[in-house]
């Protein structure tokens, strides 16, 4: 519409030949040429705007995008920091039995010590009661052979009373 006005406007101011008209016409020529640059520099810097638009909604993409695997992440970690509390919590259980179970031991390895203590004390009086035992039935055999002996000069004596 603009360009036809114009248009009008220049075949107008063509047909007068005069020196006012044509001073109006120039002064309307270097208004259109101004508004027409004026125009391309608008067109260029809403182009522009638009590409920076273009971009800055492509990056908001990417950033949302970004976000949303951030959001999983942070999912899956707080997932696997509740099964690593789970798994600390059954392993604090397992290592309070565990010590209840080593304190244990560690009770009957005592009384395990004392039971061998005492068992060694009885096999030393049970080793010396054997020696005394072994002393006496040496002493024994040797009553024996010297009853043997007697046994045997009664019977050649019951021979020769016979």
């Amino acid at each position: 519409m603009y360009l036809i006005c114009f248009s009008f406007l220049t075949k107008i101011f063509r047909l007068s030949d005069s020196s006012s008209d044509q001073s109006a016409f120039d002064e309307l020529q270097s208004k259109h040429d101004m508004i027409t640059k004026e125009n391309e520099q608008l067109k260029t810097t809403c182009t522009e705007q638009k590409n920076h638009n273009d971009t800055l909604q492509s990056e908001n993409q990417a950033l949302k995008k970004r976000c949303e695997e951030y959001e999983l992440g942070i999912h899956s970690w707080k997932e696997n920091n509740q099964h690593l509390e789970e798994d600390n919590t059954n392993l604090k259980k397992l290592n309070a039995t565990q010590q209840q179970q080593i304190q244990r031991l560690e009770e009957n390895n005592t009384n395990l010590n004392k039971l061998n203590a005492t068992q060694q004390q009885q096999i030393q009086r049970l080793e010396g009661s054997n020696t005394h035992l072994a002393e006496e039935i040496a002493i024994y055999q040797q009553q024996i052979q010297h009853l043997e002996g007697n046994n045997t000069h009664l019977t050649e004596e019951i021979t020769t009373y016979q």
